[in-house]
Parts: structure tokens; sequence; C-alpha cells
């Protein structure tokens, strides 16, 4: 194992989120090292839900929709000792050109991305290979590592990436502490592996004696999850014949095979600061979600969606180190707020007496039967939106068409050329300036071009579906999901390589807008 003497960014962390990074940043030719203290990929499963902004960074990070298996949720049904079913969440149609839930299988996520690096030479994978320590400098990082053979190396980097998890060793040493609390219980969390799960949903059974959830997974998998009550002990509870009593009122257990027992605590923290210096925290090293709505590893890739772009465009001298600020205006809200919406859920899922679920399973209940609530728990509308009031991107004015600072939708696009393919991919890994309905180079002078392409960007046309097409290489909004047919005298979008929109205006503004974004990367 050869360890090259300096590189762009250092990723320390090999699991899901720090691996995706890794392919992000290989895909926009970042020389990248991905480091782990472990030798192999973890085997066992942990996370198991993903929702379809998780779907779609994975799309972004080079994996399609066959790289790993898995499991349409249609549905997610919570029960209670007291109403019965008192709410139920519909996840069976799709956004953005994947599933509103799926569930899966961890170790072949990890291995789909692992295999994916392979793709790109600017990458490379050292393990076992153990983080020590950082020492920033004016123009990068020194960082010592500790090799299999138990000798210490230094390495340089520009950026170092924490991706280490909840007990980051980087966070620790740079003193940023947790932010938030622990619940006061913990939980028994069973995997098993059977022939037929009985159900196709994820059911929450929110009783004060011992509440949990249960759910099905590719591969005739199933997972529960069992609150323990006070005088239990995590070495009793994970004992084979007390795991065989829980499970034995869903399933024959002749049928199953136990692949995983594990007692966690779970936690609501957060740091304040996502970066400080030439360390930026992603994944459970800045924030730690309870499980309650399935949103701890999705978290980390929104986490690399972000940041991911904004590295390459400072390493390649496309932009200034400023825009890195950026990660953390972005991002941290959005995970306080999914953090607030588990704890929510917690609550019902958990309720501390029957006279509190009978007050919480109530209310909720009555929410699914008052018509201007109702979406917010059966349409899941009560999900906050992963959208930005602050950063890198233009305010907002009264004559702007899209929302600066929200995620461009993603749809089918047609091509009498190439086909069809989804528009993230059509998109790509640059800044785009869309032309809707209109060439957006004829929107730009040949200056503005050039320093446009020079700063990563590129442009494309799209129009709407049976209108004509302005120049032969411009694609079809087959579903009108990009809003084509809605300008008929042409508009256009700018959109970042993390699909978050930028800035938007008339054609005749096109030069300003490409200047002011320029400017904003400066």
């Amino acid at each position: 194992m050869e360890l090259p003497a300096e590189t762009d960014v250092l990723i320390v962390g090999a699991g899901p989120v720090g691996t995706a990074m890794a392919n992000i940043l290989g895909r926009l030719g970042v020389r990248t090292l991905l480091i782990d203290k472990l030798p192999t990929i973890q085997l066992q499963p942990r996370a198991i839900a993903l929702d379809n902004e998780a779907l779609r960074i994975l799309q972004l990070a080079g994996l399609d929709d066959h790289a790993f298996a898995r499991l349409v949720i249609p549905e997610v049904r919570m029960h209670s000792p007291i109403f019965g079913e008192f709410a139920r969440m519909n996840t069976a149609h799709e956004l953005d050109g994947h599933p509103m839930l799926v569930t899966f299988f961890q170790p072949e996520l990890e291995q789909a991305l692992h295999d994916a690096l392979a793709r790109y030479p600017a990458v490379q994978v050292a393990r076992p290979v153990e983080w020590l320590s950082t020492t920033e400098e004016a123009t990068g990082c020194v960082v010592t590592l500790r090799w299999p053979d138990g000798t210490d190396r230094t390495l340089r980097a520009q950026y170092v990436v924490a991706a280490d998890g909840a007990s980051s060793p980087v966070r620790n040493a740079l003193g940023m502490a947790f932010q938030g609390s622990s619940y006061a219980e913990d939980w028994l969390i069973v995997d098993a592996l059977g022939a037929h799960p009985p159900i196709d949903h994820v059911e929450f059974l929110c009783n004060s004696h011992r509440p949990g959830p249960h759910m099905p997974a590719p591969g005739g998998r199933q997972r529960w999850e069992f609150m323990l009550r006070r005088g239990e002990t995590r070495e009793d509870m994970m004992q084979p014949e007390q795991v065989r009593q829980l499970l034995a009122p869903w399933a024959d257990l002749d049928t199953l095979t136990v692949e995983r027992t594990a007692v966690y605590r779970f936690h609501a923290r957060t740091v304040s600061q996502f970066r400080r210096g030439r360390t930026l925290l992603v994944g459970d090293a800045a924030h730690v979600t309870p499980p309650f709505v399935g949103q701890g590893l999705v978290a980390g890739l929104r986490d690399v969606a972000n940041l991911g772009w904004k590295l390459a465009w400072v390493v390649h001298g496309r932009a200034s180190t400023g825009i890195l600020d950026s990660y953390h205006t972005e991002r941290q809200p959005h995970a306080r707020s999914m953090i607030r919406l588990a704890q929510w859920m917690g609550r019902l899922i958990m309720p501390r007496s029957r006279c509190t679920a009978f007050f919480s399973h109530g209310i909720a209940r009555l929410m699914t039967l008052i018509p201007g609530l109702r979406g917010l728990i059966v349409d899941v509308r009560i999900k906050p939106r992963n959208r930005f009031s602050r950063g890198l991107f233009v305010p907002r004015g009264g004559a702007d068409r899209f929302e600066h600072g929200n995620h461009l939708a993603q749809g089918p696009l047609r091509n009498r050329r190439e086909g069809s393919a989804r528009s993230d991919d059509v998109l790509g890994q640059q800044l785009q300036l869309i032309g809707i309905g209109v060439d957006p180079q004829s929107c730009l002078s040949a200056a503005q071009r050039e320093r446009w392409a020079a700063h990563g960007g590129a442009t494309v046309c799209i129009h709407g579906s049976g209108a004509a097409a302005p120049v032969d290489t411009a694609w079809e909004d087959i579903d009108g999901v990009l809003g084509a047919q809605r300008f008929p005298d042409g508009w256009l979008i700018v959109v970042r390589p993390d699909k978050v929109i930028l800035a938007d205006g008339q054609p005749e503004q096109g030069g300003r807008l490409v200047e002011t974004v320029l400017a904003l990367l400066r």
C-alpha cells in the first residue's frame, strides 16, 4: 500500500457517507484519499431506510437503480392500543424520479459505493489506516496517519472531511462538542432473514408497554426494534431465548435466521459549526438523528451532495474558499429540523403512559380527519423541505419565477439524438445555464461564454412537450416536470451541480445572470 505524499481531499471514514463523498469528488476529478481504520466494509446492517432525496443523491454519486437491491415501501402505519390504527402515511408514489421510501441492506449499498470508486483514477482507498492528528497550515493540512504495520506517516491535504461517525476522533480533536440530548431508553435491534416477510409496509406499534417499529427489507429480511423497560439489561435482552420471545408474536421462529442483534441508545445532537478551518464534518460526525423517521443516513448524504461540488470548485480554482462557509449555513438548519421531526415522531411511538398515548395518538388521529391538516401526515408534508433560506444563491427578486435555494425538480427528458434520460443526468456535474424554450448560448457574449466555461459552467436547452426545439441539441420536457410549458417566450435558470437553483431571469438577462453567479463564486 503506497501512501501519496499529498492529496486534495482526505476523507476520514469509509462508511456510506464517506464513500459517497469520495464518489462525488471522483466524478469531479478531485484527488481524494479515503481512509478507514477497519480493514473491510461492515457486513452487518445498520441503516435500513432511504427516501427519494437519498436515492437522487446516490444517482448524483453515480449509482444507477440496479446498483443495490431496494424494497419500495407503499405506506407507513401507526398502531395504538387505544385507537387501533390511528395514522397512515402514503409513500407509494415517486418524487423526482425515485420512490418516496425504500428499505435496503446496508452492506450491499456500501459494496456498490466501493465498487464504483474503481471508475475514478483520482480516488485512492487505504485501509486499515487510522487518523491520528491534523495540523493546519496556511496552504493546507499536515495529517498524521497510522499505517497497518504500526508506523506513523504524514501527508499533506488541502482539506480534511470527517465522516468518522458519532464518536468522531477528528471532531473531538477540534474540541467541537455535540449539543443536544440523548434518550433515556435503550433499544434492542433485531435483524432477521426469512423467506416471506408477512408485511409489505412499515408499522409502528406505539405502545407505552413496549413500543417498536417493524419493517421488511430486500431479500426476505425484516427488522424489529424493541424499547427496553426499566430493569432490563442489554446483556439479558440479547440472549437468544429472550429474542425468541420478543419475535414470537410476529413470526415462526423456525423459518427465521437472526442475522444481528444490537442495543443502542438514540441521540438527538448536532455541532454548532460544520466547518472549522480546513476540516469539514459530514454525517454522524456533524449531527445524530433519532431513527424514528429513517433520516440518519439520508442526512449524511444531503451533506456530501451539498459539500462535494463546493470542495471541487475550490480545489480546481473555480471559486474562492469562502463558498465553503455556505455548507454550514445551508445544511445545519435542515439537519436540526429533521432532528425535531424525529423527536416529535418519537413522542408518538413511545408514549410515557396510557394517558399520554390517549392524547398524542388522539390528536394525530384527529389531524388525519381534518382536510387542512390531513396532508401533513397522510401525504408526509410534515417532513421539512430541503430548501435554504440563506446560502450560496442569488436572493430572489419579485420578477423571478423559481425559488432560489430550492432544488430543481427532476423529470424525464427526451432528445432526438440521445433518446430519453433523467434531467439530473442531462445536467451532469457542472454549473448549468438552462434555457427554457431558448438557446442559452445565444443569451451570452463570446467573452461571457468563455468565462462561464472556465468556471465549470455549461449550457443546455429544454423545451416544452410538442413545442419546436430552438436548437437540434435541445431536450424535450416530456412530463412538464421542469415547467417548460410555462414559458412560451423563453426563460433562463442557473443551477448548481447539486441541482440547487442559483438564479433565474429573462433571456435578455443572460449576461447579467452569469456575471452575478461568477461574482458569488468569487
